[in-house]
């Protein structure tokens, strides 16, 4: 499966294309131009900010992927209330543009898998214990 993962040369997205790697997948890892860090050996990258609706319209096009990892967001949980704005252009309106770009394609090529990941801040500070998905 051909896959991409947003927000791949984060921690978490890091994790994910080695372990998609491992499983025998094609990863493209897309970031936003980190220069100081590099996809694992064998993932490609490439370059283009989840807020720049045309540059991800025109990878999910050109790239041809049957599964998205969409782990690309702000995560800073107090940093929010600073600047709110931000983070719902990123979190908010980046998803928003990688579903369009998705959607646009939908009539070329069967719809991609697509997995999101959150922070754990949506749950509050306060949770305890293990999360379920009910």
């Amino acid at each position: 499966m051909r896959v991409l993962v947003t927000g791949g040369l984060g921690y978490l997205g890091h994790a994910v294309t080695l372990e998609l790697q491992a499983a025998g997948h094609d990863v493209v890892v897309m970031t936003r131009g980190r220069a100081d860090a590099k996809p694992p050996v064998g993932a490609e990258l490439v370059e283009g900010n989840i807020r720049d609706r045309e540059r991800v319209a025109e990878i999910v096009k050109a790239g041809h992927f049957e599964g998205v990892c969409h782990l690309a967001a702000v995560t800073q949980g107090r940093e929010s209330f600073a600047d709110p704005l931000t983070y719902w252009d990123v979190n908010t309106g980046g998803t928003l543009n990688l579903l369009l770009a998705l959607d646009a394609v939908k009539h070329e090529r069967p719809p991609a898998r697509f997995v999101f990941a959150s922070s754990h801040v949506v749950y509050g500070a306060s949770y305890e214990g293990a999360l379920t998905e009910v």
